[in-house]
């Protein structure tokens, strides 16, 4: 599957939802052609996730500008072999000690709605399957940042 086209796609089907709220979302690809192997459906679910995660993370102060930016480095920072996907959204981001829990099932890190919090657990297990990582590298109190990392099939 071509990494572009799968997040395009998945912009597409969240950007009516995010418009209304007034959140926009900015995805930067680079112009070279990524492909990815694995389960499109699942690549797409987890990227749906992270949007939505995105969205409900904002506060008032990011709602001053409501953008989630997701943003394609290949070759990624890795090697050549694996591309890196940074989901990034405006706001309080993730404290440090937070960092350490986040990705554990039934952890819940904001506290709201009805989460039963095992989403990002379910996303970096679904990474992991892909062959991938996820961590979290945005700056508390400045930026919450997903980055993952997947490898890439060469041309």
């Amino acid at each position: 599957m071509d990494l572009g086209e799968l997040l395009t796609s998945v912009e597409k089907q969240n950007r009516d939802r995010l418009q209304m709220e007034g959140v926009k979302i900015s995805i930067q690809i680079p112009e070279q052609s990524v492909a990815l192997m694995g389960d499109e459906h699942l690549l797409s679910d987890v990227f749906a996730e992270l949007i939505k995660n995105a969205r409900e993370a904002m506060t008032l102060e990011s709602m001053e500008n409501p953008l989630i930016t997701i943003q394609v480095d290949y070759p990624g920072i890795c090697n050549e072999s694996c591309a890196r996907i940074d989901v990034i959204n405006p706001g309080q981001g993730v404290s440090n000690e937070l960092k350490q829990r986040i990705f554990e099932p039934f952890h819940h890190g904001h506290g709201k709605g009805e989460s039963r919090g095992l989403g990002l657990a379910i996303i970096r297990e679904s990474i992991e399957a892909h062959g991938g990582t996820i961590e979290e590298t945005g700056e508390p109190g400045r930026n919450a940042c997903f980055s993952i990392r997947l490898p890439v099939i060469p041309y």
